[in-house]
């Protein structure tokens, strides 16, 4: 198997036969002396990519294609129909007619679900475009398109530019991404801010520099401005145990104790918080910390239930039609542990997996949060899908599944139409034509 040149692993954390090397250690080798190959024996990225394999798809075109396609194509095509779409956008509808923008109201009685940003961000939208599906949901559109330009360059300045361009092309054919990219919802908006501030925290243990510091903080203050705790509680936890794997706990506590970093959150969140006690009061507090959250994970809400094996049956489903991918780098993980890189991406997904199973209420979405890491990883590693041609089986039944829809939704359609049908719907009785 092909094995990573030495020279090309990021520079702070660099390892060799004998193991890791301490951090902030000179690298053993350099791009002009002859490749050091480490005892990792499985495919590193730099080679022909196997997944997108025709030239053709590596021109940057392509991803603008796979992105519109993903993303904006006929955004408005499906009426909202996720009670979720609906309550965001009527929330979004009231705030726009009564004027308040500090806090959000369905039908009228307050709404404590999640914080302001979303609906901040859809009422610009529909201000400009109007109240419809477009206007509605264009806010996770274009934040997915954000979440993959911050793949992209992340993966490009860690990788090379032909992983990033895979990572984008698989990103945006993940089933479950597609679906939320494109929905009235926070989700988008809540995966691209996860994603962004556990980048930088990256790009700060390779130099300790403090612009990647104080980035990291305004992107933590965003999520939670989205969505609330848990945009600061996955990276809190992610990186810490990463940087306690490498014994750099001081770093961490030093990172987290910034009293620059305290004071951006005070100064994006403050101000409205200031605004929704005087709107509403303590019930928003106790409505969404306690009720929507820590309620939510120590209990079943909305009759969201589950059991701890949900998200090992909905995992794959929420890859596809990249599920294969998973199931063939789960037996390598020792040697993408032995990877600092590749350790990161390891801890981000299992804490995310171990998180949203532990919790009472599940809904497939949750385990989006640790899906990034897993779509850098396919894309590092893709040459795999050569070795093991079975796993072209998962697009191969996506694409059934897909083309099985289609036909099915022009019969439902057809059907739907019928006085009989329509009479059922209506809960009128159904009168026979067949002679008694």
């Amino acid at each position: 198997l092909r094995t990573a040149p030495h020279w090309a692993i990021p520079r702070l954390f660099r390892f060799n036969s004998g193991g890791n090397a301490p951090l902030g250690s000179s690298p053993n080798s350099s791009p002009n002396k002859a490749p050091r190959r480490s005892r990792v024996t499985i495919y590193s990225a730099g080679w022909d990519a196997a997944v997108i394999s025709n030239a053709s798809f590596r021109h940057p075109l392509w991803m603008a294609v796979f992105l519109v396609v993903g993303f904006f194509l006929n955004l408005s095509g499906i009426p909202l129909f996720d009670l979720d779409e609906g309550a965001f956008s009527e929330a979004t509808r009231e705030m726009l007619r009564s004027g308040i923008w500090s806090a959000t109201y369905l039908d009228g009685e307050p709404r404590y679900d999640k914080p302001i940003l979303t609906y901040w961000l859809q009422a610009i939208s529909v201000s400009v475009i109007g109240l419809n599906e477009w206007g509605l949901r264009l806010h996770s559109a274009l934040f997915a398109l954000a979440w993959a330009a911050a793949i992209y360059y992340f993966c490009r300045e860690t990788l090379n530019t032909r992983t990033a361009k895979v990572a984008v092309l698989v990103f945006s054919t993940v089933l479950a991404i597609t679906v939320i990219g494109r929905a009235a919802t926070a989700d988008a908006v809540l995966n691209c801010f996860i994603a962004l501030t556990l980048f930088d925290i990256y790009r700060y243990s390779q130099g300790w520099r403090s612009k990647y510091l104080y980035r990291t903080w305004i992107w933590l203050s965003l999520g939670m401005l989205t969505k609330g705790p848990v945009a600061a509680v996955i990276p809190f936890i992610v990186s810490g145990l990463w940087f306690a794997s490498f014994g750099q706990h001081c770093r961490w506590l030093g990172a987290i104790m910034a009293p620059r970093g305290w004071l951006i959150t005070l100064v994006l969140l403050l101000p409205w918080l200031i605004a929704i006690a005087y709107q509403q009061g303590a019930g928003f507090f106790y409505g969404f910390l306690v009720e929507h959250n820590l309620q939510r994970f120590s209990s079943t809400r909305e009759g969201h239930g589950g059991q701890w094996y949900y998200y090992l049956l909905i995992l794959p489903l929420v890859l596809l039609p990249y599920s294969g991918l998973l199931i063939t780098l789960l037996p390598k993980w020792r040697a993408l542990w032995a990877r600092p890189y590749e350790r990161l991406l390891i801890i981000w997904f299992v804490v995310v997996f171990i998180l949203v199973s532990a919790s009472q209420t599940q809904l497939p979405h949750y385990i989006l949060y640790g899906v990034t890491p897993l779509i850098i990883l396919f894309a590092k590693y893709r040459q795999l899908c050569r070795q093991q041609s079975w796993q072209m089986l998962f697009p191969a039944l996506f694409l059934t599944l897909l083309l099985g829809l289609y036909f099915y939704a022009h019969t439902m359609r057809v059907k739907m139409t019928t006085p009989i049908y329509m009479r059922c719907w209506s809960g009128l009785p159904v009168i026979s034509t067949t002679p008694t």
